[in-house]
């Protein structure tokens, strides 16, 4: 980056800081005008990079990952809100060949949902009133994978609290840039208990590079992301995880092989496959 750059980029940011200090008592429109910074590039700062960010918590403790899309409204993986077996019985009904009935959604007083902070434990939590998964969701597929949750009370938007534009088909090109976060673990030796949000820029790989990954399994409503070379994706533990471009959420985190290795990379709903499903769950209960 030129000495200029940088120059504009440091303006900008002190700018941007004043404009957040300035409408400190008017959060909603700070958080407009964040998320119309994000969207077009705009150089953040890191504790207002993700504000649509938020950590799914099970019994108190960190679950998923999910994303805001309204004000009432986060979307996530389906075994982020059903009961465990649905996911870590999966290879055995596959192994023998078993049908596996459609999991069985979580007591939604069990749920939680935190937001507005990239260190677990430090946001506002919201209860959970409502839990819902896709109708045609196949457990043994992972196909139309996405799930939906309502929280009791809005989501006050502000610097740090934002929704994410869903993705249209047009939006998303094989090898465009793109953005994972969450709070998982990155290798198979790293510490689960981590608290502060990570996040690894990716290049979208559609085509051949997901077919010949998945081998044959992947669907229209599938999509994946990686660079196998430097080990980067989510890893396990960042389920629900949002998958983001050009301030569009794209995907939403499914499963990773282990953690990523050379033959490896992350597998995720493709949201503008499942857009018109979100949209029909957005709103208030």
């Amino acid at each position: 980056m030129s000495l200029r750059s940088n120059l504009y980029a440091t303006v900008g940011t002190a700018m941007f800081m004043c404009i957040l200090i300035t409408l400190k008592n008017e959060d909603n429109v700070a958080g407009l005008v964040m998320g119309v910074l994000r969207n077009v590039g705009f150089p953040l700062p890191k504790d207002y990079r993700f504000p649509y960010q938020v950590s799914i918590t099970l019994d108190g403790e960190h679950y998923c990952g999910g994303s805001i899309v309204d004000e009432n409204t986060v979307v996530t993986s389906v075994h982020c809100i059903t009961a465990p077996p649905s996911f870590y019985l999966q290879p055995v009904y596959e192994l023998i060949g078993f049908s596996l009935s459609k999991p069985v959604t979580l007591d939604v007083s069990r749920l939680g949902v935190e937001v507005g902070s990239k260190n677990r434990g430090e946001g506002a939590t919201h209860a959970v009133i409502h839990a819902e998964y896709h109708e045609n969701y196949n457990p043994i597929t992972k196909d139309w994978d996405i799930a939906a949750i309502k929280v009791k009370d809005a989501f006050k938007f502000t610097a740090k609290v934002s929704p994410l534009l869903l993705a249209e088909d047009d939006d998303i090109k094989d090898g465009a840039n793109a953005v994972v976060s969450g709070w998982g673990v990155q290798s198979k030796e790293d510490n689960p208990e981590k608290k502060t949000l990570k996040y690894a820029n990716l290049p979208v790989r559609g085509g051949k590079y997901c077919d010949e990954f998945l081998k044959g399994k992947r669907t229209e409503r599938m999509m994946c992301a990686g660079i196998t070379k430097d080990l980067k994706d989510s890893c396990w533990g960042e389920s629900g995880s949002p998958l983001v471009s050009d301030g569009k959420l794209i995907g939403i985190s499914l499963w990773d092989e282990g953690c990523v290795s050379s033959t490896n990379l992350g597998v995720y709903t493709k949201v503008s496959t499942v857009q018109s499903w979100i949209k029909t769950k957005m709103g208030s209960v």
